[in-house]
C-alpha cells in the first residue's frame, strides 16, 4: 500500500499521506490525542495494512492531525517500529498468512454471527456459522479423537531410604483392578 522504498520502513511518517504532512505543518495550536488511545493496537493495525489508514483513523475517531502528531510521539514510534520489523521480517511470512487470515476471521466474526441469528437467512447456512463459531471457541468435539490409553500408570515416591512405588494398569478391562503396592527397595528375584 506504501511506497517505502525511499526510507526506513519502520519510520511511522512514512504512513503518512503527503496531504496529513502538510496538515500538521499548517496547524498553529496544539493537537490533542486522546488519553484512552491504545497506541499499540493502532500501530499494529496501520503496519498490518489489511485496511486504508483512512479507514483505521476513523474507527479510531482521529483526525490527520492527531495521527500525525501521535506519529512524533517516542512512544508510538517505538511501537510502530518492533511491530514493523516483526511484521516485514522474511521469517515471519507464514505467520503474517496467518495472523492475516485470523484477524480477517475476527472482524468478520460479529457480521457473521448477525447473519446467523437473522431468521431469513437459510437453516443450512446458519447451522455452518454454528459450527464455525463451535470450532474456533473448541466446543467442536466431532474431529477430536480419543487419547488411547498407556499401558500402565505409576508414581514413584522417595522418602529417605524408603522407596514406595504405586503402579496400575490403566488399559480398559472388564475386571475391577486394585492399586499395587510395590517396595520399591525390593528387587526381584
Amino acid at each position: 500500500m506504501f511506497d517505502t522504498s525511499d526510507g526506513d520502513p519502520t519510520d511511522p511518517a512514512l504512513m503518512l499521506p503527503a496531504r496529513v504532512l502538510e496538515a500538521v505543518k499548517a496547524a498553529q495550536e496544539p493537537v490533542v490525542i486522546p488519553a484512552n488511545l491504545d497506541m499499540a493496537k493502532l500501530a499494529r493495525e496501520i503496519v498490518m495494512e489489511r485496511e486504508l489508514p483512512e479507514v483505521i483513523l476513523r474507527r479510531y475517531n482521529l483526525s490527520d492531525e492527531q495521527f500525525a502528531a501521535l506519529a512524533e510521539n517516542p512512544f508510538y514510534q517505538r511501537i510502530f517500529s518492533e511491530y514493523s520489523i516483526e511484521w516485514q521480517s522474511a521469517t515471519n511470512t507464514a505467520q503474517r498468512a496467518q495472523l492475516t487470515a485470523l484477524a480477517t476471521i475476527e472482524a468478520g466474526m460479529p457480521i457473521l454471527g448477525a447473519r446467523m441469528m437473522e431468521r431469513s437467512e437459510p437453516f443450512p447456512a446458519a447451522i455452518d456459522a454454528a459450527k464455525l463459531f463451535a470450532k474456533i471457541a473448541g466446543l467442536d468435539t466431532a474431529g477430536a479423537q480419543k487419547a488411547g490409553p498407556s499401558e500402565k500408570f505409576s508414581i514413584q515416591i522417595n522418602i529417605g531410604e524408603t522407596k514406595l512405588a504405586y503402579e496400575k494398569n490403566v488399559q480398559p478391562s472388564n475386571s475391577d483392578e486394585t492399586l499395587k503396592l510395590i517396595d520399591a527397595t525390593d528387587k526381584p528375584s
